[in-house]
């Protein structure tokens, strides 16, 4: 049966139009919903799990962006606020916008969550969160552990 917790989060994140992700230390996508599989050319999340955000950072601005992004990763209490051009799976260009913030469990920095939008169209899905207390269930890092 799933928790209350998890059954918020599942709806906030699935009846909204703006891309929502989770990624481990390592940057690599571990939960992700429809709506940024679809701002990244893909029809399902499925297809874009285990890939690293920062791969779709257009040629023009990766390295300067990744290093931006990437330090999310590492820093406890580190929020960023990325603008940058992303290559779609058609090969296309979009301009986004993405808020990442750590996602901390027991003070233990466990990745980043966030999320992504088109450039100009900046709902705040991190801060209904917050209001709403949701947190990211814990299911995310369970299914996403490597096997000993």
């Amino acid at each position: 049966m799933l928790k209350e917790n998890d059954i918020n989060f599942r709806g906030l994140v699935n009846d909204i139009n703006i891309g929502i992700y989770v990624c481990d230390l390592s940057g690599k996508l571990i939960y992700t919903n429809h709506a940024l599989a679809n701002i990244l050319g893909y029809e399902r999340p499925e297809d874009i799990i285990g890939k690293n955000l920062v791969d779709y950072f257009s040629p023009s601005n990766k390295r300067e962006k990744s290093i931006l992004f990437n330090k999310s990763l590492t820093d406890i209490y580190n929020s960023t606020s990325i603008t940058a051009d992303i290559n779609k799976e058609d090969g296309t260009v979009a301009k986004i916008e993405i808020v990442s913030m750590s996602f901390i469990k027991s003070g233990k920095l466990m990745g980043v969550q966030g999320d992504l939008v088109a450039t100009g169209l900046r709902p705040r899905f991190l801060s209904k969160m917050t209001a709403n207390n949701i947190q990211i269930p814990d299911s995310v890092f369970e299914k996403n552990q490597p096997s000993a």
